[in-house]
This record gives C-alpha cells, structure tokens and sequence, in this order.
C-alpha cells in the first residue's frame, strides 16, 4: 500500500502504474490517492511533459493531463493512476469531483470527517484493498 497525498506527490502513482509496473517491488502494490482541497495553486514547469516522456510516458498516458501542466492536471493524473482515492476534505473542486466519477474503477472514500475522529473509516478502507 502506496499512499500518496497531495499535487506534489501526484507523479507518484504514474510512475508506480508505468514506469515501475514489472518492478518486484512495486508490482503488487496498491496505489492511494488523497485529493485536498486547500492545496497551492499556478503553474508546473511547462518542460514536465517533455520529462516525462523521456521516462516513456508518453502519447495517450498523459491524456489526465488534457494538455495542462497544473496541479490540478496533476491531481488527475494521481486520480487515474491509483487504485483508490481518499477525499481529504469537503471543498475538493467540483472539476476534480467531476473526473474521479469519469473513473469508475476506482474505490473512493468520500471524505468522512477528519482522520483524528474517523479513523476506523480510514482502516476500513485500507482494508478494503487487501481482501
């Protein structure tokens, strides 16, 4: 279990699902997403795409991008690649709502309160992905 959190780790589950699919070390490896609402906003390094597809990632697996190098871009990205995605607060973007319903083989835990007060939400949902 991978769980990745935030924009700035949104490159993660990519390069986990591609990249690094056959590794034995990742290969079995169940990749979570947690989309926050209250992250940074602006622009990624226009030159991102180009990295990425000198690390093969390229053509129709960069399509969660839709041509923009922002973290929201990036937040799909992580979307589509993980196995599962944790809403982390109320406010996530209608927009970003809108692409993990496109996903429909996605396991979502919608966000159930903070992590402190709900925490066996949190297990269940762990849990979920090792049975």
């Amino acid at each position: 279990m991978i769980h990745c959190l935030g924009w700035f780790s949104a490159l993660a589950p990519v390069y986990l699902k591609t990249a690094y699919k056959n590794d034995p070390y990742f290969e079995r490896a169940k990749v979570l997403f947690s989309v926050d609402g209250n992250e940074e906003e602006g622009e990624i390094g226009e030159d991102l795409i180009k990295k990425l597809e000198f690390d093969k990632i390229t053509g129709d697996l960069l399509d969660p991008l839709q041509g923009e190098v922002t973290p929201d871009a990036l937040r799909r990205m992580a979307i589509h690649y993980s196995d599962g995605v944790i809403l982390g607060q109320e406010s996530v973007s209608p927009e970003l709502i809108e692409y993990l319903r496109s996903e429909p083989d996605h396991k979502v835990l919608e966000y159930p309160g903070p992590a402190v007060d709900h925490a066996e939400a949190y297990v269940d949902f762990y849990r979920s992905f090792t049975e």
